[in-house]
């Protein structure tokens, strides 16, 4: 009975590791609830995004309680996946005097130099030319020939195609004009012009390494001059295309006009015939009652008494008319 017990008490303690690993292994990929345990450890990708324990969009881990919560604060005004009917959106904090951590647990005050800082997070840190190097607030304003300090970023990012990338980006604290020999000397040295040989940014004036030829090139938003030929043939396409538009319209105007001129044409000869028509409809009408006016004179029925009429040889047209004379 005894080694039964003892062999059921060692199984449990076994299994309770177990089964709490196994617990946040599954809350880590399926994502928790508001409340649930969690390991407030930071995580972050080869590319350098934050990934909370929670795995919630909506929660964070909050290292007090070691309990998922809601998240207090954003850094941008949207947040990829949030509804607004499952919980209010974060506050934006005052970039002033506040900043936002990674966890977006609430919005805190802006660090000192020399306090710790999330990695590459320069927004929390306070002061002018401020920034977060090897997780460290600093000042950007290491002089030339003087010691800097430097911090080698490899992370992984993706092109169009999905073909993973590996970029490492050097960054340091000297001024501006300079940059940290983090190899040799570890001094702040003069940056590079335009043509020169380089292999990181940091190391051109104009911040801007070409990776095809190993040259600085000149800044991503510098103005490029453009060349007078240039102005000149813009000019001349910009005059033929108003000359062009305008014989199009020009073009199109005498169309219209043509047509709207013919359909004008068509309505007056139809005006013209119809009034015609009218017209001769008319006379035909006036001549058509003058025949039956003159049917019905020359068919005039005279009544008279027996014997009182009598015909007179005298009429032009030969007819005998009646008379009313008695001899």
């Amino acid at each position: 009975m005894v080694a039964y017990m003892l062999l059921k008490a060692r199984v449990i303690r076994n299994f309770i590791p177990i089964f709490l690993l196994t617990s946040f292994f599954y809350t880590a990929t399926q994502g928790a609830n508001f409340g649930d345990p969690c390991d407030p450890t930071p995580i972050y990708s080869q590319s350098w995004k934050y990934e909370d324990f929670c795995n919630n969009v909506y929660l964070y881990c909050d290292a007090t309680t070691r309990r998922c919560q809601y998240k207090g604060c954003s850094n941008s005004d949207y947040i990829h996946g949030w509804d607004l009917k499952v919980h209010t959106f974060p506050e934006r904090c005052n970039t002033r005097a506040q900043y936002c951590p990674d966890d977006q647990s609430q919005c805190r005050p802006l660090l000192p130099d020399g306090a710790k800082c999330e990695p590459q997070r320069d927004d929390e840190c306070s002061g002018s030319y401020a920034m977060c190097l090897n997780s460290t607030c600093l000042i950007k304003g290491a002089p030339l020939s003087g010691f800097c300090g430097s911090e080698v970023t490899n992370y992984v990012s993706y092109d169009s195609s999905g073909q993973q990338i590996l970029q490492t980006i050097i960054r340091d604290n000297c001024t501006q004009g300079l940059y940290c020999d983090y190899t040799e000397s570890h001094t702040c040295i003069l940056a590079k012009a335009v043509g020169v040989s380089c292999t990181q940014d940091n190391e051109c004036l104009s911040d801007n390494c070409v990776e095809s030829n190993n040259t600085c090139g000149v800044a991503a938003d510098s103005f490029h001059k453009v060349s007078a030929w240039v102005w000149v043939v813009l000019a001349i396409s910009i005059f033929l295309f108003v000359v062009t538009t305008l014989l199009l319209l020009w073009f199109l105007h005498r169309y219209q006009s043509k047509q709207e001129h013919e359909k004008a044409r068509r309505f007056f000869e139809q005006a013209q015939r119809f009034s015609k028509l009218a017209e001769d409809e008319k006379l035909n009408e006036k001549a058509l009652k003058s025949s039956n006016s003159a049917y019905h004179t020359s068919g005039m029925i005279y009544l008279a008494t027996p014997g009182s009429m009598q015909f007179n040889p005298r009429k032009s047209n030969g007819s005998p008319s009646p008379s009313a004379s008695n001899n």
